[in-house]
């Protein structure tokens, strides 16, 4: 079953979070009398402020750790595809370099076809794995005849342990993702903040569910935004394969 589009389900959690808080307020507004709430107004005041700072604190904290972790898998992932390009380049002098060269577009086609869509749930392709490991050693193995050809190879197995130390963080990327103890904590918080609200007395019922929603609203969209960032191969918001993709113009632009 496909996932739902990240527009609808930020429509359907905030939905449900307004919903949520609504029914809330009904309930107070049912048990508690809202006379003596209303003489409490300026203490709950008071509290609520000093509660919505420090969750509007961990909720900042929070979106600026996933943001930051998910600008680094996207800076991680143009750099890997930069270095597979500048490999291709390398190896054409080489001996069996079209070949080899032959190997490196069949390892991008797997990364692109095989292993992004693994990465939607932290897994990893065994077929690019086992294609790099393939490149690998034939560039090792390869039988240099001269200076030249001698250091095109350690450039070529340098940008190639770079590739893969950049390959391993882009994996570890996609497989880590926030504990769920954090959510945990993420959604005690929400839920102590909106509740706050149901202990102001207002004199109608409109204002008191439209202050609760509109605080229902917010929590909501910071709430999804650290979602759909938290796995940033795969979620709402989510890095595509387009470095890989501009790879393969690359490697027809330089030609086999």
């Amino acid at each position: 079953m496909a996932p739902l589009p990240p527009a609808l389900q930020a429509v359907l959690f905030i939905g449900i979070l307004v919903l949520l808080s609504s029914a809330g307020v009904l309930l107070a507004r049912r048990f508690a009398p809202q006379t003596i709430l209303a003489e409490h107004n300026h203490l709950a005041g008071y509290v609520i402020a000093v509660v919505g700072v420090i969750y509007a604190v961990l909720l900042a904290f929070m979106a600026f750790a996933v943001w930051e972790r998910f600008a680094q898998a996207e800076v991680r992932t143009y750099d890997e595809a930069n270095n597979l390009v500048n490999l291709y380049r390398d190896v054409g002098p080489l001996p069996g370099g079209h070949q080899l060269r032959g190997e490196i577009i069949t390892y991008t086609h797997r990364v692109i076809d095989d292993e992004w869509p693994k990465m939607r749930s932290g897994g990893e392709s065994l077929r690019a794995d086992a294609q790099l490991e393939r490149i690998g050693s034939q560039i090792r193995e390869m039988p240099v005849r001269n200076m030249m050809q001698q250091d095109l190879q350690s450039d070529a197995l340098a940008r190639l342990n770079t590739m893969l130390l950049y390959r391993d963080e882009r994996l570890s990327m996609s497989a880590d993702v926030l504990p769920r103890l954090i959510w945990v904590i993420l959604l005690c918080g929400a839920a102590v903040t909106i509740g706050f609200t149901f202990l102001f007395g207002f004199q109608r019922l409109e204002p008191h569910l439209i202050t609760t929603s509109l605080l229902a609203i917010t929590i909501g969209l910071s709430l999804f935004l650290i979602y759909s960032i938290d796995a940033p191969f795969g979620r709402g918001v989510r890095i595509e394969p387009r470095p890989f993709e501009r790879a393969l113009q690359a490697y027809a632009v330089v030609g086999r």
